[in-house]
């Protein structure tokens, strides 16, 4: 991020036609996952949407997680077509959901299903809704705070089941500084529940 220039995000900016369904399902997402943010414009929600869903087929293992070095080869099938062909994929794709809409089916192709691994794998905890309301007020981006701060404390809990795991087994090997910072994080965790 401190090669971009000032303004600039991650990321590839779409023109794309959904269909008023799929708009009206991308907009309940958002209104379920970031009920606190306020003016969403039609393509924040839209965007909001995409990112859970990406997020709950990862997670459900429905696809593997993505791998950032592999971004040139994973698009680059989607970009070798003329324009002119790309528009009548498009044309084709398109024509083709609706056609299973207007008989009464879904747009969807049917090759993906997303299962739940947690069973409220999209309710809002309220530490989450606390972190993003906290965002949203210094004017960040809320789901990105969260995210931040959940690798902060799973980390946190990582490293503290590993110096209490350790202290448990082979406390003769524990160094004064270890379970000083052993000492720490289990402050840290009780001040904070959710920390840990």
């Amino acid at each position: 991020m401190s090669g971009q220039r000032v303004g600039m995000k991650p990321g590839e900016a779409f023109k794309i036609r959904l269909l008023p369904r799929e708009i009206m399902a991308c907009a309940a997402i958002a209104r379920q996952v970031a009920p606190e943010v306020q003016n969403l414009s039609l393509a924040q929600a839209v965007r909001i949407a995409i990112t859970e869903l990406c997020e709950a087929a990862i997670k459900a293992g429905v696809i593997p997680e993505p791998d950032p070095f592999e971004y040139v080869d994973a698009v680059s099938g989607y970009r070798r077509g003329s324009l002119s062909r790309k528009v009548q994929a498009g044309r084709a794709m398109l024509s083709e959901q609706m056609a299973r809409v207007s008989a009464g089916g879904q747009a969807a192709f049917g090759g993906l299903s997303i299962a739940r691994s947690e069973p409220e794998a999209l309710v809002i905890t309220e530490e989450e809704r606390r972190v993003r309301a906290a965002a949203a007020k210094r004017g960040e981006d809320p789901v990105a705070a969260f995210s931040e701060h959940r690798m902060k404390r799973d980390r946190v809990g990582g490293r503290m089941a590993e110096l209490a795991q350790k202290a448990n087994t082979d406390p003769a090997n524990m160094t004064p500084s270890e379970f000083k910072e052993l000492k720490q994080l289990r402050a840290q965790a009780a001040r904070s529940p959710s920390a840990a």
